[in-house]
């Protein structure tokens, strides 16, 4: 997964075209066009930056998420995340002709509170070691800060992926541990 991201990231950086038919558009899915970018959305950057902290998280979050849980879990929890994420998205956006989106907020965050959720003594590790998170005080702030983005409908994150892809998340992670 991680290379089909890298190498959807990049074309979508160099080519402009190719980012702008693979970007969310919510007010186009709600009218029942464009459908195939709930998926081809979550696949694309902005730019490096945006690129690089999506891939920072999933090198970090991915690997342990799919150690605890497994490929096929692992999958559901990310492709998942990112249609369900991209279809709130679609649903709060969806009289906004102007609003698009790009990015894999929405599986991040699937992953950002899976990872919690199964291990919520764990740290993270910022700027070469030298500032320390514990995750789920992070997690709690993360999830505050999604939804009182969502109340104020900002635009220039998606929000929305954010919150519902980290329900999405907990909900899942605590149905996996249920079964198990």
């Amino acid at each position: 997964m991680l290379v089909v991201i890298s190498v959807a990231s990049v074309l979508s950086i160099f080519n402009p075209n190719f980012s702008l038919n693979n970007q969310l558009i919510p007010h186009e899915v709600w009218g029942k066009k464009r459908v195939y970018s709930l998926f081809t959305s979550g696949f694309i950057h902005s730019g490096p930056r945006h690129f690089l902290s999506n891939i920072a998280c999933f090198s970090f979050l991915a690997f342990e998420v799919e150690h605890f849980v497994g490929g096929m879990r692992f999958a559901l929890i990310y492709l998942m995340g990112l249609i369900l994420s991209n279809l709130c998205t679609v649903y709060a956006y969806r009289y906004d002709s102007d609003y698009r989106c790009l990015g894999a907020s929405g599986p991040i965050s699937s992953l950002l509170i899976s990872y919690t959720i199964l291990s919520p003594k764990s740290e993270i590790e910022v700027f070469d070691y030298s500032i320390i998170f514990p995750m789920l005080p992070l997690a709690i702030i993360f999830l505050a800060y999604s939804l009182i983005g969502v109340i104020f409908m900002s635009k220039n994150v998606n929000h929305c992926a954010h919150l519902f892809g980290g329900i999405w998340g907990g909900v899942v992670i605590e149905l996996i541990q249920l079964h198990d």
